[in-house]
């Protein structure tokens, strides 16, 4: 308390200390954001993981493209935005993760276009599973929620 007493004891101290306040505070909240815009953006690009792989990560906002690696493995629905993946690699380059797919689109044109490029395991009402290269894919229907992104929209789990 004493510290505090010390650099608001007179006028002078009082005006030093709140110009080092004004000052210093929105440098320190523009540094913490921008650390925090980068940390994002090096997720997305993908992050070393300990099974000699990457890690990928992209969340609270929209696009249209995901990261190559998954993009060979999964092609990407035309009328489709994704709000969500995050999804790993190991050595061998063997991809498992998730992303969530918007598009105005019903559940059974999304089902069909991946029809035609894979082969029919499963083909359910709210979930479809197919293998597109080897690798087995799963499309579910989800209810969007009120903090999604994307309103208006089918809501499409993609898990490989």
């Amino acid at each position: 308390m004493s510290e505090i007493n010390f650099l608001l004891r007179d006028k002078n101290r009082r005006k030093f200390f709140f110009k080092c306040i004004l000052i210093g505070l929105p440098i320190l909240i523009s540094a913490a954001l921008l650390v925090n815009y980068m940390e994002d953006r090096s997720a997305a690009k993908g992050t070393p993981n300990d099974k000699g792989g990457m890690d990928y990560y992209f969340r609270d906002a929209v696009t249209e493209t995901a990261p190559d690696v998954l993009c060979n493995l999964i092609p990407m629905y035309p009328n489709g935005k994704i709000s969500y993946y995050n999804f790993s690699t190991d050595q061998a380059s063997n991809l498992s993760g998730d992303l969530f797919l918007f598009t105005p689109d019903s559940f059974e044109q999304v089902k069909s276009y991946y029809k035609e490029k894979g082969r029919t395991v499963d083909d359910g009402t709210d979930t479809f599973i197919c293998t597109i290269a080897g690798k087995k894919i799963t499309l579910s229907k989800f209810t969007t929620k009120k903090d999604d992104p994307v309103q208006g929209e089918n809501k499409i789990n993609i898990s490989f």
